[in-house]
């Protein structure tokens, strides 16, 4: 498992995300608290890439339930001011890795979000009670074999959709 401070190296986390679990979509329903793991340059990097990304103070995402069983909507969350901001739209669903094939919490990101991100899936395993190893992954030759993160769940109640 990743250590406390979730400074392992890019190949041990890949190597937790390929021995983790089977995943179920109610891992995600709820707030998620996000932080980069990893090495220190990505942990480092990270932060400014996403900003540069068009999501500035990331610090999670939240999921809810839809009409489909299978399949959650949820959105990315942003810090400004001291308060939480909802960012653009996801969806979630258990599906086949890019990476290997097996099963993973699969999240995209359809129109209305930027053009960069509808190029990015994320894609999350259980790691322990509570916590989802992931990595993001690009359709794009930039990131093929993923740029790790952890969501933990925070104890709150079950996010209303928007609207």
């Amino acid at each position: 498992m990743l250590s406390a401070s979730d400074r392992a190296g890019l190949t041990e986390v890949r190597g937790l995300f390929a021995a983790a679990g089977q995943p179920a979509v109610d891992m995600l329903v709820g707030r998620h608290r996000a932080r980069f793991v990893g090495p220190g340059w990505w942990r480092h990097l990270g932060v400014g890439l996403v900003a540069a990304l068009g999501m500035p103070g990331w610090v999670g995402k939240e999921f809810w339930p839809t009409a489909d069983p299978d399949v959650l909507d949820g959105r990315n969350l942003l810090l400004r001011r001291g308060a939480l901001v909802p960012s653009f739209p996801m969806r979630a669903r258990v599906a086949p890795s890019r990476l290997d094939g097996h099963p993973a919490l699969v999240v995209t990101y359809p129109v209305p979000a930027p053009w960069q991100w509808r190029q990015v899936t994320d894609e999350l395993r259980p790691l322990a009670p509570g916590s989802l190893v992931g990595l993001t992954v690009s359709s794009l030759p930039v990131m093929p074999r993923g740029l790790p993160f952890r969501l933990d769940r925070e104890p709150a109640a079950t996010p209303e959709p928007p609207g």
